[in-house]
C-alpha cells in the first residue's frame, strides 16, 4: 500500500471537459456517475492555484479533502508536470507464445530500456531464439500456461522501480512513454496505460474497419482514474506500465484467470490502496483480429470472465447499475407507458431541485441538467446492458409481451446507429450495426455461459441504488455536503 499520499512537485490539475459550472463556479456538474458538487471560496481559491502554468502547492488538507476526491470521481484531471522517471528506470517483460516475427517488430521499438525480460511460454516456432538474438533476457516456460502466469514469471527478475508488460503483438512508437511516466510521479499511482487501438496494417475489410472504430480493447479518449464505477473500469493487460512495488505486493497476475485477469489486477490494486490512471494521449496499436469466427470466439471468452471476476469482486460486477427513480422512469417506458414514465421523471426531478435548496441559487436549471443527462445516460447503460447481458431475457419479452417491443427493438438498434454517428468509422452504418450485433451477443453469450460454469447470477443482475453513490468528501471543511442526481452508473465492461 502506498505509504504517502504527499502532493507531488509541480503537480497541477485541469476540470474535466464535460464539466458544467454553476452559480458563477461555485457549483460543479459532472463525472460518472454525475455528482454536484459545491465548493466554498476557499476551495475555489486553491483549486485556481493549480490550474495555472506553473501550479502553486496548496495545503495538505485541501489536497486530501478536496483535490483527491474531485480526481478520483474524474471531475479533475491531474497535469503532473516533468516526469521523475525515464525509459532507464522500466523493465518490460513480453509474454510471447509462437509469434517470433512480432518480436522482430516490437523489441527494436522499446528503446534504452533498462532490461527487456521475454517469457517464451511453451513457443514451437523458435520465439525464445529470437529473442536472444535481439538481446532480450529469455524465461522459457516447457508448457503454455497463460498469460497471466507467463507475466509473473518475469516479474522476480525485475530490479528497476517500474516495469512495462507489453504483449508481443502490439505496435508502439518512439516516446511511448512520455505520457505515461509523469504519472507515477503521484506515490500512490500504481498502474499507467494508454489507449490501444486496433492496428489492421493493409487490411481494407468490415471487421477490421468495424475493430479500429470499437476494438474490444480502446477505453476511447477521456482520460481518468480506474476503478469500478468510474468511466473507465477495468485496463486491458496488452499494454500497461506499472509500479514494480505495488505489483510485487500483491503478487501479481492471478494466475487461474485466462480472461479477465486484467480487471481483476486493477481492483486488487484499488482495494491495497493504489490508484490506477488510463492516459489516452498515449497511443499504442494493438493487432486486429485476421476474422470473424476468430473475433467472436474471442469476445465469447472475454465474457465468461464475468462470472470468475463476480467470485472474487462481489458486488464490482454488474451489467448496469441504476438508481430507483431510473429504473422506475424506465421499467415504465419498456412496459409502454410513456406517461407514467414522464410524470416519475418530472417527481424525481422537482424532488432533487428541494434538496438543493441552500446550496444552488439556481436550483431548478440545475435538478433539470442532472435529471436530464442522468436518465440519458442511464437509458444508453441499460441499452448497453440488454444486448451485453440480457439478450435472452429481451428476446423471451419481445416473444411473451408485446408492449415491450419497441422499447427492446430501441435498445438493439439505436445505441449502433447513435455509435456510428458519433464515431464516423470507415465503414457503412448497416455493416457497423450488424457487427455491433454481434460484437455485443458473442459477449453476453460468454456471459451465460460463464455464469453457468461458475454457478452464479451474480454477473446479470443489475446494482440498484437510493440514488447514486455519493462522493466521499467532495468539499474543504467550509462547504456543504454533496448531492447528486438520479444517475447511473456501470462496471460490466468486458477485458482483454
Amino acid at each position: 500500500m502506498p505509504r504517502n499520499d504527499h502532493i507531488p512537485t509541480g503537480f497541477g490539475v485541469a476540470w474535466d471537459p464535460s464539466i458544467v459550472h454553476l452559480d458563477d463556479g461555485v457549483v460543479v456538474v459532472g463525472g460518472v456517475p454525475r455528482r454536484l458538487i459545491r465548493l466554498s471560496d476557499t476551495g475555489r481559491r486553491e483549486l485556481e492555484q493549480l490550474m495555472g502554468p506553473e501550479p502553486e502547492p496548496v495545503s495538505p488538507a485541501m489536497w486530501r479533502r478536496v483535490v483527491r476526491p474531485l480526481l478520483d470521481a474524474g471531475l479533475l484531471h491531474p497535469v503532473p508536470g516533468e516526469a521523475c522517471y525515464g525509459l532507464e528506470d522500466i523493465t518490460v517483460i513480453v509474454p510471447v507464445r509462437d509469434r517470433w516475427e512480432a518480436l522482430y517488430k516490437l523489441l527494436p521499438a522499446l528503446g534504452e530500456v533498462a532490461r527487456v525480460i521475454v517469457v517464451d511460454d511453451g513457443s514451437i516456432d523458435g520465439s525464445g531464439d529470437v529473442a536472444e538474438a535481439l538481446g532480450a533476457t529469455v524465461v522459457r516456460r516447457a508448457s503454455a500456461g497463460g498469460p497471466a502466469l507467463a507475466r509473473n514469471a518475469g516479474l522476480p527478475l525485475v530490479r528497476t522501480p517500474l516495469v512495462a508488460m507489453i504483449d508481443s503483438d502490439m505496435r508502439i512508437e518512439p516516446g511511448w512513454q512520455e505520457r505515461l511516466l509523469p504519472h507515477f510521479n503521484d506515490p500512490t499511482v500504481a498502474v499507467v496505460a494508454p489507449r490501444v487501438v486496433g492496428d489492421v496494417a493493409e487490411r481494407t475489410d468490415a471487421l477490421a474497419r468495424y475493430e479500429v472504430a470499437r476494438s474490444a480493447q480502446d477505453l476511447g479518449t477521456d482520460p481518468g482514474y480506474v476503478r469500478p464505477g468510474n468511466r473507465a473500469s477495468f485496463l486491458p493487460a496488452a499494454f500497461l506500465v506499472a509500479r514494480t512495488e505495488a505489483l510485487t505486493e500483491i503478487g501479481g497476475f492471478d494466475p487461474e484467470l485466462i480472461v479477465g485477469e486484467d480487471v481483476d489486477l486493477v481492483w486488487r490494486l484499488g482495494d491495497a490502496g493504489w490508484r490506477v490512471r488510463y492516459e489516452p494521449s498515449s497511443v499504442v496499436y494493438h493487432d486486429a483480429r485476421p476474422s470473424l469466427p476468430t473475433f467472436l470466439r474471442r469476445r465469447v471468452d472475454y465474457g465468461t470472465s464475468a462470472a470468475a471476476l463476480h467470485k472474487r469482486h462481489p458486488g464490482k460486477v454488474a451489467p448496469t447499475g441504476i438508481s430507483r427513480w431510473s429504473a422506475a422512469v424506465w421499467g415504465s417506458a419498456l412496459l409502454g407507458q410513456p406517461g407514467i414514465a414522464a410524470l416519475i421523471g418530472g417527481l424525481s426531478t422537482v424532488r432533487l431541485a428541494s434538496s438543493l435548496k441552500g446550496q444552488v441559487h439556481d436550483r431548478w436549471p440545475a435538478a433539470r441538467l442532472i435529471a436530464g443527462r442522468g436518465y440519458v445516460g442511464t437509458a444508453r447503460l441499460l441499452a448497453s446492458a440488454v444486448t451485453r447481458t440480457w439478450l435472452p431475457l429481451a428476446a423471451l419479452s419481445m416473444w411473451r409481451i408485446p408492449n415491450t417491443r419497441p422499447a427492446l427493438a430501441a435498445a438493439l438498434l439505436v445505441p449502433p446507429a447513435v455509435d456510428w454517428l458519433e464515431r464516423r468509422p470507415p465503414i457503412g452504418a448497416t455493416a457497423y450495426t450488424a457487427l455491433h450485433l454481434a460484437d455485443d451477443a458473442a459477449y453476453c453469450a460468454g456471459v451465460w455461459l460463464g455464469c453457468a460454469r461458475e454457478r452464479t447470477l451474480g454477473p446479470l443482475l443489475p446494482r440498484l441504488y437510493r440514488q447514486a453513490p455519493i462522493l466521499p468528501g467532495a468539499g474543504d471543511p467550509a462547504s456543504p455536503p454533496t448531492t447528486e442526481g438520479p444517475d447511473a452508473t456501470t462496471t460490466g465492461r468486458d477485458s482483454e
